[in-house]
C-alpha cells in the first residue's frame, strides 16, 4: 500500500449515534455527522469479501480499510459513510507517529 497523500482521494463522513424523537414523541436511534466529520480525505481498499447464499437471497460481507489523518477522538460505535455505502467501524489503529489512523470497517447492508 502506498503512503502518498495523493492516494487519499475518497471522501468519507463519520457519524455518531444519537437519539431523536419521532412524530409520536418516542426516542429513535439515528446517526449524525460528528463535528468536523464530513468530507474527510481517505484512502480506501477492500481487504476481504465473502458471499453467502440463502435460498434466493445473496448476502455479501465486505471488510474495507480506510486510511485517514489521525484524529484523537474516534469511537468504534460510530459509522463511516462513503458515498451511499455505510460501514461499522470495528477497529481504529494509529500508525507509530500518530499521523494516520487505519480504520477497519464492515459494510452495513
Amino acid at each position: 500500500m502506498s503512503s502518498r497523500i495523493g492516494d487519499m482521494r475518497a471522501r468519507i463522513s463519520l457519524l455518531a449515534p444519537s437519539k431523536v424523537l419521532d412524530a409520536m414523541g418516542s426516542p429513535v436511534s439515528t446517526y449524525s455527522v460528528v463535528p468536523g466529520g464530513s468530507n474527510i480525505p481517505a484512502q480506501a481498499w477492500t481487504t476481504s469479501s465473502t458471499e453467502t447464499t440463502t435460498g434466493d437471497y445473496i448476502n455479501v460481507v465486505r471488510v474495507q480499510k480506510f486510511r485517514i489523518w489521525y484524529r484523537p477522538v474516534l469511537k468504534t460505535n460510530w459509522i463511516l459513510s462513503w458515498g451511499v455505502r455505510k460501514f461499522s467501524i470495528t477497529a481504529a489503529d494509529p500508525d507509530d507517529k500518530n499521523q494516520f489512523l487505519f480504520l477497519t470497517c464492515k459494510e452495513v447492508a
